[in-house]
């Protein structure tokens, strides 16, 4: 759902095609999206697999490794996650949208955990 396009218009539709595969995923899927916002949201950029891994398992959202890789694979077939190098340190998954999208969507995830 994100490719061609560019500018405002391009992002505006991009938010509206995450924020309907969103709505379909499951409630643990829904998390792991809600931790990779909030970490981009924090830091500026993404997440690494092992520390996604950890946050996952301390919020029993994922518990092993291939669980978690099958939720990031649906997540990266819909082209909401992708993956990029940082030099020499850990790929980092990330969520590629501006910041103001990346909110929109973190309160769509948030709102449809208390549903």
């Amino acid at each position: 759902p994100y490719a061609g396009g560019s500018g405002v218009f391009a992002a505006e539709d991009q938010t509206k095609s995450a924020m309907v595969v969103l709505r379909s995923l499951n409630t643990n899927a829904r998390g792991i999206v809600s931790l990779l916002l909030t970490h981009q949201l924090e830091d500026g950029n993404g997440i690494s697999f092992a520390t996604l891994h950890e946050r996952c398992r301390e919020s029993f959202l994922a518990s092993t490794e291939m669980s978690l890789k099958n939720h990031l694979q649906e997540l990266r077939d819909h082209k909401i996650v992708r993956e990029r190098n940082m030099g020499s340190g850990p790929k980092l998954l990330y969520v590629p949208l501006p910041v103001e999208a990346l909110k929109t969507l973190l309160a769509e995830v948030k709102d449809g955990a208390r549903r």
